[in-house]
């Protein structure tokens, strides 16, 4: 194992760190149990790395269980459990904090949802561009990865969106894989997805009976697929009714969005993000009007938590992000068991709507 440091080469494409892992990730899973790493000076010396750099990568691989540290003897390759198939979830690519918020909700089910017999490898964020399927099918084997579930993928615009599904294309062909978000219009693959339009719906359809009229739309400008879609469920519903969206779409700063959507004097808005609707309600307020009154509020949230403040104000479709994990993990170890057939499905998992009234009590936070 000491030898092999010695073909370690650096690259620019990646945090040092992350490769100085990969490369002892391979070392290990190609080592007998119970071997002894060299001493940490040895080890930089060897890779020409900072031994700060190679701590960090040893104790990423230990919290893996690739590795086993003895107190007073040293750091040892760790006896792997053949028996268990490892499960990984990629994030293909984000920049953007909302989505990075609903891969924690999905991971935490992936978690939660495994079964004897398997087990979660981790979460790898991947920004583009995608790398070489070879190349990633490679780090897969070398982790002992059997199953990908990826995350995130869609928002890349044409050719890096091309490559993309074509990326996810090869990865398929060699391990089961699982979408999580829409179907992609390019590839017929396994996916789960939460879907809000219908608990959307049904608010609105109760608004309208009410009387309301005036319907507005906080986060036209929002181009992420997952926003879009909630976007065009909103229209479809104001075509429906022959309704129609007064408020301009195109507005590049948030707080004189706001005003202006607020000076339409709408009846009902549905907000796209936690964050807007903190913002819509703070002006709402400033302003004299009595929520759930005078102004109803519909935003999206992956847990009440995250919208604790405003809760009592605005009545919220909680995202069933975690039930997500837990059936894209519950399919691919059905794949992996081989008592599934590989036929793409599709599942969609509702939202759940907690009211204004509801989002009060003490018990729904």
């Amino acid at each position: 194992m000491e030898s092999s440091f010695e073909v370690f080469e650096k690259t620019k494409d990646r945090p040092l760190h992350e490769q100085v892992r990969e490369h002892l990730r391979t070392q290990c899973l190609n080592a007998q149990p119970d071997v002894a790493l060299p001493p940490l000076r040895q080890m930089s010396e060897s890779l020409g790395v900072n031994h700060l750099t190679i701590s960090r990568a040893l104790r990423d691989l230990e919290a893996e269980g690739l590795l086993r540290v003895v107190p007073g003897k040293g750091t040892f390759v760790a006896k792997t459990e053949p028996s268990h198939q490892a499960i990984e979830m990629v994030t293909l690519h984000t920049n953007l904090q909302d989505l990075l918020d609903t891969s924690r909700h999905t991971f935490k089910g992936m978690q939660d949802g495994l079964t004897e017999g398997f087990s979660l490898a981790g979460s790898t964020l991947m920004v583009p561009p995608v790398p070489r399927a070879d190349t990633f099918l490679q780090g897969l084997k070398a982790r002992q990865v059997a199953a990908v579930a990826f995350f995130g993928f869609g928002y890349l615009s044409y050719p890096n969106s091309f490559l993309e599904a074509q990326f996810i294309h090869e990865v398929a062909e060699q391990v089961p894989v699982v979408l999580i978000g829409k179907e992609h219009s390019l590839l017929k693959l396994d996916c789960v997805y939460c879907d809000p339009a219908p608990q959307m719906r049904t608010f609105l359809e109760e608004c309208f009976e009410q009387g309301m009229r005036r319907f507005e739309y906080l986060g036209a400008n929002d181009n992420q697929p997952h926003l879009k879609h909630r976007l065009w469920a909103f229209q479809e519903f104001l075509l429906s009714h022959s309704l129609f969206w007064k408020y301009p779409t195109e507005n590049s700063n948030p707080t004189s969005e706001i005003h202006q959507l607020l000076d339409a004097e709408p009846e009902v808005i549905v907000v796209s993000t936690p964050y807007k609707a903190h913002q819509l309600v703070v002006e709402a307020q400033q302003r004299g009007l009595k929520l759930g009154h005078d102004l109803q509020i519909l935003c999206f949230t992956g847990s009440l938590e995250e919208v604790r403040a405003i809760a009592s104000y605005v009545t919220v479709i909680v995202l069933e992000e975690e039930e997500v994990g837990r059936c894209a993990v519950h399919r691919l170890s059905k794949l992996l068991e081989g008592s599934d057939k590989p036929s793409p499905i599709s599942r969609r998992v509702p939202g759940k709507l907690v009211r204004q009234d509801a989002a009060k009590s003490k018990d729904a936070l």
